[in-house]
């Protein structure tokens, strides 16, 4: 297993089930009230995006407005969604619907969210099973079973790669979603 941005150290994420209106009104579009399904991983805007493990090239499709996002299909049956990818960049990378990757072969690079004031950032989200497109998951309904919270998928990924020490969840403090938390160690510092 590879972790989703080349080159990068495996570090905490979180935010999983917290509402996300304000994205959507920075873009000028309607505010759905609805929570967040994935994660947002860090990176700078033309960052190379990776598969994470053996998969197939599910779909890709419109993102934000001027993005699109890929669906990978991995050798577990899950669905991981990478947005906002620059389109056509996977084209650079001879890929198309279809195409298998193995894990770290590239797939795309990293697109700027649209709206003033946003932080570069892969957004990464995990299905269980195949899905056609993502899932909302809308405020005050309970959360869609094929929906799964990609921290605990991430952790697995750092302890895979080498990166990982001694793996810890907490609630944030919302109680919505899950932070990894500790131990993202590279080799080296651990004791």
């Amino acid at each position: 297993m590879t972790w989703p941005v080349q080159g990068q150290a495996p570090k905490p994420v979180g935010g999983f089930g917290r509402p996300r209106p304000a994205r959507w009104e920075s873009m000028g579009l309607p505010s759905p009230e609805r929570r967040h399904v994935g994660v947002d991983i860090g990176a700078p805007i033309g960052s190379v995006l990776v598969a994470t493990e053996p998969a197939t090239v599910h779909r890709i499709q419109g993102w934000t407005p001027g993005t699109k996002a890929i669906l990978l299909l991995t050798d577990r049956n899950h669905t991981i969604l990478y947005g906002p990818i620059v389109p056509g960049s996977w084209r650079g990378y001879g890929l198309s619907r279809g195409s298998r990757v193995a894990a770290g072969r590239a797939i795309g690079r990293l697109a700027p969210y649209p709206g003033e004031g946003s932080t570069p950032q892969l957004h990464f989200e995990v299905y269980a099973g195949p899905v056609g497109s993502n899932i909302e998951w809308q405020w005050g309904e309970i959360k869609p079973d094929r929906v799964l919270d990609p921290a605990p998928y991430l952790a697995d990924v750092a302890h895979q790669v080498g990166n990982g020490g001694p793996i810890a969840y907490t609630e944030d403090s919302d109680g919505s979603g899950l932070l990894l938390a500790a131990a993202l160690l590279l080799w080296g510092y651990a004791g």
